[in-house]
């Protein structure tokens, strides 16, 4: 034992330094490791993300790649959309990938090569296969080039090298996180070693030297040791403190302890808070869960959250339909006078927090603000919090709590963690409550039902009564007549079995009820879905047509402008290119509005005397030109006297010609196309009647049997893979047949794979008598089958006035028209009934009625159909007016230009009928008028999109108008009140800050402007969107994409006021 050589103090000396050396070395282990786990976890999220962002652009890279190759497919420009948004797109995720990895050189040098890997697929994408697809369009390239070009693989070579960098780059990261991985838990594991080792080494140590150290030393390495024993069984009394002061090793391990223990205690006490914090909100979601009565909702809230944080007094708002807030639901809270429940945005601090959608904490409150009152007394809270809770950045309602102390880190972290889940709950009540206010409406149209079975029920009860009135006077027979006993009996059993009927009827009632409550409740589904998608469709309508307006107005001045053009031909070749893609996209979103039109059951019938010779000869000009660029015969067909005056709607029957020779020709690659028409051989026309087969026949690539259905579905073809070999949207069959169920008919086909196919419309046409017979004949030859003497299709007018010396017929002279007058309103409402109008012209003032009331009553009976002209020589009210542009397109007032008025008003509703006032020519007449009509003339547009603003201004500065711009409803307004002459507006209506159904009421108001003429200006082309800015106070309507000549055409009538 050489220990008993030395003093005490070199034992004391000894033995403390090595329990010192072994206590600092085991904390200075922990600390170490501890700090390295936290560093290696911050680097885990760090590779995470990294492996995240390399998925994310390998997932624009792939939308890119999809929407080119889907341009390269179908040359649509709609499909180079996810190309150019993820050319942005791309390269701030690439530069935020950069970020990540900025401090590792081989990372690096993988992304540069990926950003140059991409610049060369952009590059190459552009250069050879957009502009080539776009050239493949326009005619300057054929589609085999292009094929060619995409089948050397350049650009799968490049995206295959950008895959491979971010797989690199990613599996680098992936290997790092195991590396990183095995390490930890090596590292766990030795530390725990350690920690046990040195545990027991301090304890060995202590035992053996604790003879020498007595209570100097025992005691504080007791101590430790018990504290670590407790810390690595989980029970550890975090306030144990080492009390030595010396200055000596004892002294340094009791402040290395104290600093352990003291960092040991703040990590415990924050997971503890976090613990309460996510205690509290699991308990408030639990207890708000399912709860849709928002009173009760709120109160629930208000009073767990009150006494959860330890708040004295507490109250919730609710924003309201308003915008304002409403108090709903509080804790502890006396209502005080003078005091509102409603707080609006911005008012006091309640407003002020919603506004700034932050939370606000208010000290030192006054005295007479609030009192927590108890049955004791009374006193005023030291800190008020209010906390708005917001749901998608919009603030649905607000939390204000009062205490006596200030609330503190973690009460007010709970808070505000709970506050966006009080708003999900609120918004979702909100939600339920309305479904079920829904679900009422419903239940109360099923007790409606219930109560007409009641009905029913009595009506049988009172029938039962009748049947047993029955009886007794067949008792009283029996009685009478012995003989007919037998025939009663037999009548008894007959009745029993009556009975049994009835019950199993009544059961049968009771199962068809049932089924119409299904059926009812799908209906309300359904009209729900098509409300959606109804507003779906206007939405797009407006977004798609705002920009072609500018678009095809544009190229359309370009192409026209052709003498005083610096173009050359191939660029106006390019702007009438731009101008046909513009009417194109714009036929699509019609087609796409037609069919949604349908399936709504929206869209109606233009029924009218057509004939056949009319649609051989548009179907020949159309088509046989197209025939013959490919290669392929094209036969017209029309059967031996066949009735070729039928009453149709012609336009329908042109579309669905339109699409099923599209589809047949763009299918047919030899052989050829015949279009023919023949009585039906399915259906037997009569002497109304007359049954009509359109047919045609290619002998292209065919149908299979199993999707002959296919094809008729919306958006379907029937090779419905990515990599299909013929374009289109697959809308034109489906719209085809759709069209054809509305004229009582069907599309039938026969097809067979690889032979060819027979597209069959069968339709219901009206047999006419026509004003004059004009004899048709179908000759054929052995070469075509020509169509001679087409028929004029005319236009038909009808004129009601009172004055017996009218002119009217004589001023509206034209070959096309049929006119028919009138004197009497309710001769009008009979021949209305009958027959189909293309216009009306109205007099005001009728011998029977006036013209209001014959509106209301043709509105009533659902008559009006067609554009409707008052021609009036009576001054007339604001009001009167105002009720008759609720029903008319336009009205004129007779005078000195008025004649000229009333020709371009119905040239205008007639689609350009040919009109010849008497003695004049027309052009003449239009030239002389525009020319006057417009000098001077000063025109207000309001409209946000500077596109829009540009293509008017240029169309109408060239006709000679002065022209000032609005950019907003507001800033319309103030240009029309510093203008003071402004001759007519052009008003849109999707505008922000206020748009133009605002703006037309505000002008509306000033009486300087209350006879200012007003067309508004909207992308959205549903029905009702026109009745609205009547009644708003626009005096016509235009949609875009605007159509110059019928602007003109409405500035020609509307500046002769």
């Amino acid at each position: 034992m050489f220990l008993k050589n030395f003093k005490i103090a070199q034992k004391l000396s000894f033995a403390l330094g090595l329990v010192v050396i072994f206590v600092l070395g085991l904390l200075s282990y922990i600390y170490i490791n501890f700090n390295g786990q936290s560093k290696a976890i911050d680097s885990n999220v760090e590779s995470y993300n990294i492996i995240r962002k390399s998925d994310q652009i390998l997932i624009s890279l792939l939308n890119m790649e999809t929407g080119a190759r889907g341009f390269a497919f179908t040359g649509r420009e709609e499909f180079l959309e996810p190309f150019n948004t993820g050319k942005s797109s791309v390269y701030s995720e690439i530069e935020e990938l950069s970020s990540y990895t900025s401090d590792n050189t081989l990372q690096q040098t993988r992304i540069s090569k990926l950003r140059s890997d991409l610049d060369l697929w952009i590059d190459y994408q552009n250069g050879s296969i957009i502009e080539a697809r776009k050239q493949v369009n326009t005619g300057n390239l054929k589609l085999e080039e292009l094929v060619k070009e995409a089948q050397k693989g350049v650009a799968k070579s490049y995206m295959d090298d950008m895959r491979s960098s971010l797989k690199e780059i990613a599996d680098k990261e992936v290997g790092i996180l195991e590396t990183r991985k095995s390490n930890l838990e090596a590292t766990q594991k030795l530390t725990v070693y350690v920690i046990l080792v040195g545990a027991v080494a301090v304890i060995f140590v202590s035992v053996f030297i604790g003879f020498f150290l007595a209570r100097m030393v025992v005691e504080p390495v007791t101590t430790v040791t018990e504290t670590f024993k407790r810390i690595s069984e989980g029970d550890a009394d975090l306030n144990v403190r080492l009390n030595a002061n010396s200055k000596d090793e004892l002294g340094a391990m009791s402040k290395y302890f104290n600093t352990f223990m003291f960092k040991l205690t703040e990590i415990m006490t924050e997971n503890r808070n976090q613990n309460w914090i996510k205690s509290g909100h699991a308990e408030l979601t639990e207890n708000i869960n399912g709860e849709v009565n928002i009173p009760v909702l709120a109160n629930k809230v208000i009073n767990y959250i009150s006494k959860y944080v330890d708040a004295k007094i507490g109250a919730i708002y609710v924003k309201t339909e308003d915008g304002n807030f409403k108090l709903v639901g509080s804790y502890a809270y006396k209502k005080r006078k003078n005091l509102s429940n409603i707080v609006k945005l911005g008012e006091g601090i309640i407003g002020q927090a919603a506004l700034e959608k932050q939370s606000m904490t208010i000290s030192n409150i006054p005295e007479d603000y609030v009192y927590i009152n108890t049955g004791l007394g009374e006193a005023v809270p030291k800190n008020i919090l209010v906390v708005p809770c917001l749901d998608n950045n919009e603030v649905v309602c607000i939390i204000e709590l009062g205490t006596f102390d200030e609330f503190s880190d973690k009460q007010l972290e709970f808070i505000e963690q709970v506050s966006n889940g009080i708003a999900i709950a609120v918004n979702s009540a909100e939600a339920q409550n309305k479904l079920k206010e829904l679900l009422r409406k419903t239940l109360e149209q099923s007790e409606e039902l219930q109560t007409q079975q009641e009905e029913l029920r009595q009506n049988n009860e009172e029938l039962e009564q009748q049947t047993k009135a029955l009886k007794e006077s067949e008792a009283y027979m029996q009685r009478q007549q012995e003989e007919l006993r037998v025939l009663n009996e037999e009548l008894e059993e007959r009745t029993k079995g009556l009975e049994l009927q009835k019950k199993d009827i009544t059961a049968k009632n009771e199962n068809l009820t049932k089924a119409q409550k299904e059926i009812e409740e799908k209906a309300n589904a359904l009209e729900l879905a098509s409300k959606y998608k109804s507003e779906f469709l206007a939405n797009m309508s407006h977004e798609l047509r705002t920009p072609l307006n500018s678009i095809i107005v544009l190229s359309q001045m370009i192409a026209e402008n052709k003498e005083n053009s610096t173009l050359s031909e191939k660029q106006l070749e390019f702007a009438n290119t731009i101008n046909s893609s513009g009417e194109d996209l714009l036929k699509l979103i019609n087609d796409i509005l037609d069919i949604s039109k349908v399936e709504a059951g929206k869209l109606e019938l233009n029924l009218e005397v057509i004939s056949l010779t009319d649609l051989v000869k548009y179907v020949k000009q159309s088509f046989a030109p197209f025939a013959e660029k490919k290669g392929l015969y094209f036969d017209v067909e029309v059967e031996d006297g066949l009735e070729l005056e039928i009453m149709a709607d012609y336009q329908r029957l042109q579309q669905i010609s339109n699409n099923l020779l599209s589809n047949a020709f763009k299918f047919t690659h030899k052989g050829g196309v015949t279009y023919s028409i023949t009585s039906s051989k399915t259906k037997k026309s009569d002497e109304y009647n007359n049954y009509i087969d359109i047919a045609v026949k290619d002998t292209g690539i065919g149908v299979a049997p199993d999707k002959t259905e296919l094809i008729f579905e919306a958006f379907k073809q029937s090779d419905g893979s990515t990599s299909r070999k013929y374009g289109g949207t697959g809308l034109g069959l489906s719209i085809s047949r759709e069209f054809a169920k509305l004229m009582n008919g069907e599309i039938t086909v026969k097809s067979y794979e690889g032979i060819g196919s027979t597209f069959t419309l069968t339709f219901e046409a009206k047999r006419v008598k026509t004003h004059s017979e004009t004899s048709t004949q179908v000759s054929k030859t052995t070469e075509e089958k020509e169509v001679e003497n087409l028929k004029v299709e005319f236009k038909k007018l009808l004129i009601v006035e009172s004055e017996k010396n009218s002119n009217i017929e004589e001023i509206l002279e034209g070959k096309d028209i049929l006119i028919t007058t009138l004197k009497s309103g309710l001769k009008s409402i009979e021949l209305l009934e009958n027959e189909n109008f293309d216009c009306m012209i109205l007099d005001y003032e009728l011998m029977d009625m006036k013209a209001l009331d014959l509106l209301l009553e043709l509105k009533q009976r659902e008559l009006i159909n067609f554009p409707i002209i008052i021609y009036t020589g009576k001054q007339l009210t604001r009001d009167e007016e105002e009720k008759l542009q609720r029903y008319t397109e336009s009205i004129i007032i007779k005078g000195a230009r008025s004649s000229e008025r009333l020709v371009s008003e119905v040239s205008l509703f007639l689609q350009e009928t040919d009109i010849e006032m008497k003695n004049i020519e027309i052009d003449e007449m239009q030239s002389a008028v525009e020319e006057e009509g417009f000098k001077n003339k000063k025109i207000l547009i309001v409209d946000d999109d500077m596109r829009n603003v540009f293509a008017l201004t240029s169309v109408l500065e060239e006709k000679g108008l002065k022209v000032v711009v609005g950019r907003s409803g507001n800033e319309g307004i103030k240009k029309l009140n510093e203008e003071g002459n402004i001759d007519l507006i052009l008003m849109d209506i999707m505008m922000p800050d206020m748009d133009g159904y605002l703006a037309i009421k505000e002008i509306r108001k000033d009486s300087k402007f209350i006879k200012t003429p007003i067309i508004a200006v909207t992308a959205k082309s549903m029905k009702e969107d026109r009745q609205k800015c009547i009644e708003v106070g626009a005096d016509d309507y235009l949609t875009k994409p605007i159509d110059v000549p019928r602007l003109i055409s409405l500035l020609r009538v509307w500046l002769y006021k």
